[in-house]
């Protein structure tokens, strides 16, 4: 299920990113702005994630800057997540 759960956390920030980001393959150790993805598109697919996973965010990780890089960003969610599954 976690494998489930991480693919479909990187086809929602594929889909933040910017049109030339996503026709590139993910890289999962940049940052989130590298990735082309604002502040904006960040908050709109926090919300996207907790209505999809039933998960709820800590009010430290709503900010793009919490994250070091994409994968840090997977990973914290799979972490929300792998208790429900």
């Amino acid at each position: 299920m976690t494998a489930l759960v991480q693919d479909a956390l990187a086809q929602q920030i594929a889909k933040a990113c910017r049109p030339t980001a996503m026709a590139e393959a993910l890289d999962l150790g940049q940052t989130m702005e590298a990735a082309g993805v604002d502040s904006l598109a960040f908050m709109e697919m926090v919300i996207a994630i907790e209505n999809d996973h039933g998960i709820t965010f800590d009010d430290e990780m709503l900010a793009i800057e919490a994250f070091d890089d994409i994968q840090h960003f997977i990973d914290y969610v799979t972490g929300l997540t792998s208790g429900r599954c």
